[in-house]
């Protein structure tokens, strides 16, 4: 746990610090996140309380925050990215949470269960850290498939980037939402025929057919410049293809969107 206290970035929410109760319960103590999860945002509403620029800001605020996890020394990947891990605080900026939970659950060796901040590992804590914390979690993470754990992250972030597109959660149930620590060799039959009607719509520059498959909250007449590159962006995480090798190649990508998107 030594290491999420140098896991400082402005898109990623704040492990304030952590106690072994005893047993096999270890409590983790985080910033604040008083406005609710992207999940929640994304919820119907009209008029949406999150337009297309923002949701654009929105992606790009993740990709930037795991780009940064994963270029840590250990690299720190999530292993359970959702939009349920996507918390706005009273500043209203996007920041991810949960990785002190997803580190908790790869120390123990088993999945956590947690409630709020308490997080329960059936295979016992991980030992209380001294002046030694950051060797001690890089010796706990020999075992930890750290590629295929990166691999997760990429294509759970692709989900995220389907969500924010089409409003529909739906098809974001555990087996696509990649609950282990490596991305699914199968997806969902739902999640394949939305890849395969946006990658469809792509490469014909089908606009009506993307706009069709947008939000409908977000009542779109006109295709936005960004939104092509966008769903390409999407399919190309979310597929099992793997065509993004990196969050920092997805970060880059994102960047040049969001300026785009502000002329939106």
């Amino acid at each position: 746990m030594g290491l999420l206290s140098r896991l400082s970035h402005p898109h990623i929410v704040d492990t304030l610090g952590y106690k072994l109760l005893g047993g096999n319960v270890c409590l983790v103590a985080t910033a604040r996140m008083s406005q609710g999860t992207l999940l929640q945002w994304l919820r119907p509403s009209s008029p949406p309380l999150l337009d297309w620029p923002a949701r654009v800001q929105v992606a790009r605020s993740v990709a930037r925050a795991l780009a940064f996890a994963h270029s840590c020394d250990p690299p720190l990947p999530h292993g359970a990215l959702s939009s349920r891990h996507v918390a706005f605080g009273g500043d209203l900026k996007p920041r991810v949470s949960g990785f002190a939970a997803a580190r908790l659950r790869r120390l123990g060796g088993r999945s956590i269960i947690s409630s709020l901040n308490p997080c329960v590992l059936p295979g016992g804590p991980p030992q209380r850290a001294s002046s030694g914390a950051a060797q001690d979690d890089v010796a706990a993470d020999v075992a930890v498939d750290v590629a295929g754990c990166i691999a997760a992250d990429i294509h759970s972030f692709g989900l995220i980037l389907l969500h924010l597109l089409t409003g529909r959660d739906s098809f974001l149930s555990p087996t696509a939402a990649s609950s282990s620590s490596h991305p699914p060799s199968s997806l969902t039959p739902q999640v394949q025929h939305l890849l395969f009607q946006l990658g469809s719509a792509c490469e014909r520059m089908d606009h009506a057919q993307l706009l069709a498959l947008a939000d409908p909250c977000l009542a779109i007449k006109r295709l936005p410049t960004t939104m092509l590159s966008f769903v390409e962006l999407a399919v190309n995480c979310a597929s099992t293809l793997a065509e993004i090798s990196s969050m920092r190649e997805a970060s880059h990508r994102l960047n040049v969107l969001g300026i785009m998107a502000l002329d939106f």
